[in-house]
């Protein structure tokens, strides 16, 4: 009983710290704006450099051959499709942005700078949502901006890592909502169709697809994390306790009735 007045007082307080969160400070959105500056500055995305070869050297081909947007699309997967791969969501952002920006390396640049700062602020977000203070959420976002592993992303224009990234940060952050929203279906629709395309943009995060699945599973509607389709963690290790507990008093009684020849 007292754990689970705990366990009540604990969610009482957690919906009340819910209905009066303050409003974002003039500080956050300062910090954020100071952020997209010092990226922008670290990365010059107005710098016209020079394509990264490792790619293009392979792309250059199909996408020069071809006029229209579909005949360069069909031109990549045919030629990807006979060496085993299928990164169709990929292949569709680098012909579309040929298509729109062709070889002019600002606009390429311009594009993948949005699509990181899109990201930086997904991982804000869903930190918050799992309880993280506005610090720490700023601090951690902030590390796919200054990680020396976040680098490549930034510059490397024909990498699809990112856009899967992207869909798996927005599936993660749509998983703390699955189990408290009378809409659970349609985000659990939301959730796979993220999921496919984060595969179809790098097929090897499929490797962050259980961590997505387990999030959806474990996290209740207070906001609290538990057992996936089953009791709180609290509530459980107290259960567990008590089974054990109970099976000791019963080999005891089930011993002392032999020696008492009952």
């Amino acid at each position: 009983m007292e754990a689970l007045s705990l366990d009540a007082e604990r969610r009482a307080q957690h919906s009340r710290a819910v209905v009066h969160k303050p409003k974002p400070p003039l500080a956050i959105i300062a910090i954020g704006l100071v952020g997209i500056l010092i990226a922008a500055l670290v990365y010059v995305p107005w710098t016209n450099a020079p394509f990264d070869i490792l790619d293009f050297s392979e792309f250059l081909p199909f996408l020069h051959q071809h006029d229209s947007l579909w005949g360069r699309f069909e031109a990549f997967v045919a030629y990807y499709a006979s060496r085993g791969r299928l990164n169709l969501l990929s292949y569709l952002f680098i012909t579309g942005k040929w298509s729109l920006f062709g070889d002019s390396a600002v606009g390429w640049q311009f594009a993948r700078f949005g699509e990181m700062c899109i990201i930086v602020l997904a991982v804000y977000l869903f930190l918050r949502r799992l309880d993280l203070d506005r610090w720490g959420s700023a601090f951690g976002a902030s590390l796919f901006v200054v990680a020396q592993s976040a680098s490549p992303a930034w510059i490397r224009l024909t990498m699809g890592e990112p856009l899967g990234l992207l869909a798996i940060v927005c599936a993660s952050l749509l998983a703390t909502w699955y189990q408290g929203t009378s809409r659970w279906r349609a985000i659990g629709v939301m959730i796979a169709a993220l999921l496919t395309a984060s595969m179809l943009a790098k097929e090897m995060l499929v490797a962050l697809v259980p961590f997505v699945l387990l999030l959806a599973c474990s996290r209740n509607t207070h906001g609290d994390f538990e057992k996936p389709f089953g009791q709180p963690l609290t509530s459980a290790a107290d259960s567990c306790q008590t089974k054990s507990q109970a099976g000791k008093m019963s080999r005891i009684a089930q011993s002392f009735a032999k020696r008492s020849g009952c």
